[in-house]
């Protein structure tokens, strides 16, 4: 496997990377699908709500990074159920055994975008965590992941999921349709037209 790139700093809309000597900007896959339109329901969602709710999901993500890599302290009971469930996923899973990437910036030069992927299980199973709804997007989503992941670091993705965990265990979603790479690289033409293409 190739040099993973290393985050500089993220912001809603962008990735600023580092892979070997070189540093580049990328807008996030997440907001490159909000630009063509994706992800509107969460704009009629009150502020104050669609903003605990984007923490709790990111204390859930830490919590499970940690977990998995064998460094995790004390954290916030209300996160428990769902490290429970993610656990129980691993345990139950067999393909869910060997983690090969966490939380990784993988990006595509051919397209210019970037996206921080949850996991990379052995046998290129690719895994978005969630703890809300998992609709259409998350498909979307996930494919321009694994395209990102095979031109930046060589590793070729055979499954697309994402696992829903949820205060009574978990859920996993397999995304299958071959179109869904199509949709992405149609929802970045999309977002370059609005700001007017990328030299």
């Amino acid at each position: 496997m190739r040099n993973i790139p290393k985050l500089i700093v993220s912001t809603n809309e962008s990735h600023r990377f580092r892979h070997g000597k070189t540093e580049l900007t990328y807008p996030r896959v997440t907001a490159v699908i909000k630009s063509a339109g994706f992800y509107d329901k969460f704009d009629r969602i009150p502020a104050d709500n669609r903003e605990a709710g984007l923490r709790f999901g990111t204390a859930v993500h830490l919590t499970c990074e940690y977990d998995d890599n064998g460094t995790l302290g004390t954290y916030d009971p209300m996160v428990a159920p769902y490290l429970d469930a993610w656990r129980r996923f691993r345990a139950e899973i067999q393909w869910a055994k060997k983690v090969l990437l966490a939380e990784t910036v993988v990006y595509s030069n051919t397209w210019r975008y970037a996206g921080r992927l949850d996991r990379v299980f052995n046998g290129g199973m690719l895994v978005d965590i969630k703890t809300g709804a998992a609709d259409i997007e998350a498909g979307i989503q996930t494919s321009a992941y694994a395209e990102a992941v095979t031109e930046c670091l060589g590793i070729k993705i055979k499954r697309r999921f994402v696992v829903q965990l949820r205060p009574d265990g978990y859920r996993l979603l397999e995304f299958k349709d071959r179109r869904d790479i199509n949709i992405f690289h149609a929802c970045v033409n999309i977002h370059n037209y609005k700001i007017g293409g990328l030299k």
